[in-house]
């Protein structure tokens, strides 16, 4: 059952021992503490190491056929050219500091920055809603989107980042806190990590030199000919339920989580 579908007067005192609860939760935080006395036995979360993981909020995939290198060179030579702007992000969440803090740090350095949503820019008619022509259409203008995750936490990888990979930009990655957690399901090399930066003000020379470089800036690219990402609902959700399916069918394992929170609030 999902988190919020959850209503303790409605489960059963009592439950078949065959049973395999499971418990839904896609984001980082904490479970209601009545929670752990139902003896829930697996989790279907965004979290590595849950018993079904898959797709929380995006996929990589192969393509059932690669891109020819003409088709490809053609398409790195249309992206380059007509993605005249550098960086572009959309925050509607002004609670998470960090990540406004560092926007604040890159922009002194790296100023070609669109933002739209009141955190930065106290304007609150600059609206681009989500899923809308504006979005779409600023998205395809740019070269750069900064992914900057509301909590850094490990493994959390939400569709801020996969859209923008969808869209065709390069994802400028804020948290999660491990490198790693990204490269374990990212296409490879496919986006710029923060962290591997010493300052911000290095992060706007690389940024630079990609913005000039067709050649770097086909390298963050190499990997579409070969792979392809999913981030909608419609296309990710089957892929989760085709690994519970599997899981059910081939996990004997009669665990139970003694504590939901620990397993949530771990390394976040």
């Amino acid at each position: 059952m999902h988190r919020y579908d959850i209503h303790f007067d409605q489960l059963p005192i009592e439950r078949n021992p065959e049973q395999i609860w499971l418990y839904w939760q896609d984001e980082p935080g904490g479970v209601q503490n009545q929670t752990n006395s139902y003896h829930f036995n697996w989790t279907i979360s965004y979290r590595f190491n849950a018993e079904v993981n898959i797709g929380a909020y995006g996929l990589t995939i192969l393509r059932h056929k690669p891109l020819s290198f003409k088709d490809f060179n053609a398409y790195i030579n249309q992206q380059f050219n007509n993605r005249k702007s550098n960086a572009l992000w959309f925050v509607s969440n002004c609670k998470p500091k960090a990540r406004l803090n560092y926007y604040d740090e890159l922009h002194l350095y790296y100023p070609s920055i669109k933002v739209y949503g009141h955190c930065v820019l106290r304007n609150k008619t600059n609206h681009c809603h989500r899923h809308s022509h504006c979005e779409s259409s600023e998205l395809s203008k740019h070269k750069f989107y900064l992914a900057f995750e509301s909590q850094s936490c490990r493994d959390y990888i939400t569709e801020k980042f996969w859209r923008s990979l969808a869209y065709g930009t390069i994802p400028i990655v804020f948290g999660p806190h491990d490198k790693k957690s990204l490269e374990k399901i990212a296409p490879p090399n496919s986006f710029i990590y923060t962290g591997d930066f010493i300052s911000a003000s290095k992060l706007a020379e690389h940024l630079n030199e990609i913005g000039r470089n067709r050649t770097l800036f086909r390298e963050y690219h190499q990997w579409r000919r070969f792979y392809q990402v999913l981030y909608r609902p419609e296309d990710i959700e089957h892929y989760r339920f085709c690994e519970l399916c599997y899981r059910l069918n081939t996990n004997q394992n009669r665990i139970y989580y003694q504590d939901l929170n620990t397993f949530f609030l771990e390394e976040c």
